[in-house]
């Protein structure tokens, strides 16, 4: 077997070597908390897509960053190149051949003529697409949530975008607004004189709320919007609530809650679930999975403080 390791990334080092997450991930391989095949698929995920995107740039500018690569990651995680660059071939080649020129996996799909679509589209077909196509999914978050192919998803919605039915918004990278919020929470250590709430969800707006919502409350507050950094990030911050939404890109909360309840540093941490679907299976399926509990969107302020109050143990309730 061929490993991704230094010698295969060449003198540039990738940042991935020194990123601060990726050495916390290895760091609970090698401790058992993480299954080493969860963590290579992650990995895998992620060179995949960031070689499909490469693969696809008609122009593209590149800098090369020189470090010292971690000595022990590269017996933490190991990644099979070839594995990853062949499926990224028959990716790009079925790219090419579905005449998807211009089109570009990180565009979001948005529908504009609703109506037309409703005559085109069978009932069941169409409140999927309504619900998937809202400019802030992806194709390939859309191909994640429905378990198809991104070619597929992309050459689906085809005519319809040339119909000008469905319009595609340019999405920044996804690191990009991720960066931005959890750079303006995590600046700095927090002060643990407060407790630390933490938000996992894809989505920046609904972060946004819940900063403002706990930081009303006088608490702490760390956003995750990655699904793929979520258990490195929270094994990092040590946060003593996690609100974990339950349908993200690339994994869901079920399946989030379950690993962190694997991880001793979470075996009694309060963990809620956000969704936008508070029907009575989805709420046993949480429980089932470990969750301590269960909220609708859109997050009420009057409950998410309740919540904190309850779970911390607070002498009088923030909001009654």
């Amino acid at each position: 077997m061929q490993l991704l390791n230094s010698e295969f990334l060449g003198d540039s080092n990738l940042d991935l070597l020194q990123h601060q997450e990726y050495a916390q991930m290895c760091t609970c391989v090698q401790a058992g908390e993480i299954a080493q095949i969860k963590a290579i698929n992650i990995i895998q995920g992620i060179l995949e897509e960031i070689l499909l995107d490469l693969l696809l740039a008609k122009r593209a500018t590149y800098k090369i960053v020189q470090g010292k690569p971690l000595s022990w990651a590269q017996k933490a995680i190991f990644i099979n190149e070839e594995d990853v660059f062949q499926k990224v071939y028959r990716l790009w080649e079925n790219w090419d051949k579905s005449d998807l020129d211009g089109y570009f996996p990180d565009q979001a799909p948005v529908i504009r003529q609703s109506e037309k679509i409703r005559e085109r589209t069978n009932g069941q077909l169409y409140q999927v697409l309504i619900t998937l196509l809202d400019g802030r999914n992806t194709f390939r978050d859309i191909a994640i949530k429905t378990n198809r192919d991104v070619v597929q998803i992309t050459q689906a919605l085809r005519t319809f975008i040339q119909l000008r039915w469905i319009d595609l918004l340019d999405i920044p990278d996804y690191a990009s607004s991720t960066d931005a919020i959890e750079a303006k929470t995590l600046s700095s250590e927090p002060k643990r004189d407060w407790a630390l709430i933490a938000c996992v969800d894809d989505s920046p707006l609904v972060c946004r709320s819940m900063e403002q919502i706990v930081k009303t409350g006088g608490y702490n507050f760390v956003a995750v919007l990655d699904s793929q950094r979520a258990i490195s990030t929270l094994l990092s911050k040590k946060p003593d609530i996690i609100f974990l939404d339950l349908v993200m890109p690339y994994t869901n909360g079920y399946e989030i809650c379950s690993q962190l309840r694997k991880v001793s540093k979470f075996s009694d941490t309060p963990i809620i679930i956000l969704s936008g679907n508070d029907g009575v299976v989805d709420q046993v399926r949480a429980r089932l999975m470990g969750a301590t509990d269960f909220v609708s969107k859109p997050v009420d302020p009057a409950i998410i403080l309740n919540i904190i109050h309850r779970y911390l143990e607070v002498s009088t309730p923030i909001y009654q």
